[in-house]
């Protein structure tokens, strides 16, 4: 389930979470009746019993966490790419002003294929479908904010020594 919708994961729908829950709980007490026991049937009875009531106890562990996920999901993602909507929106005015249309069309393209990104990871963020490319855009996320991070701390110095 850890790997499923753990801390590190994206947000998974409901009905996903309770199929990946019953399918684990499956095989949880599959291989408990499989595995040779010492005490007989009385005696492992209470342990299954132990075993379904902390499989139930995870799981509305989980649930909890999936949910809170959904709800208070990670800002950077749309932040970064809000921030990035706004200076390549900045930067196609000031092409258009200028008159360079060539480099306002390729902000302008920018622009929409930005947006078009926050639109589905909104979507995949607020349903559990598209984990995958919900993965894929945050770290995309992560990355510019890295660099962007990164070239500040550079300029911000180089700006310092200058002075």
């Amino acid at each position: 389930m850890e790997e499923k919708c753990g801390g590190d994961t994206p947000y998974l729908s409901s009905a996903m979470l309770e199929a990946e829950h019953a399918e684990n709980r499956k095989v949880a007490i599959e291989q408990f009746k499989k595995t040779r026991k010492m005490g007989g049937e009385l005696f492992s009875k209470a342990f299954l019993e132990k075993l379904e009531a902390d499989i139930e106890e995870c799981f509305d562990s989980y649930q909890k966490v999936n949910n809170g996920k959904q709800l208070f999901s990670s800002f950077r993602t749309p932040i970064a790419m809000i921030i990035t909507l706004a200076v390549l929106y900045i930067f196609q005015q000031a092409f258009l002003f200028t008159g360079l249309s060539c480099f306002a069309s390729l902000c302008s393209t920018a622009v929409g294929l930005i947006f078009i990104t926050v639109i589905t990871w909104c979507y995949s963020r607020s349903t559990g479908n598209l984990r995958e490319i919900s993965q894929s855009i945050d770290e995309l996320a992560d990355n510019l904010w890295q660099n962007v991070r990164k070239i500040i701390i550079f300029l911000s110095s180089f700006l310092y020594l200058e002075s």
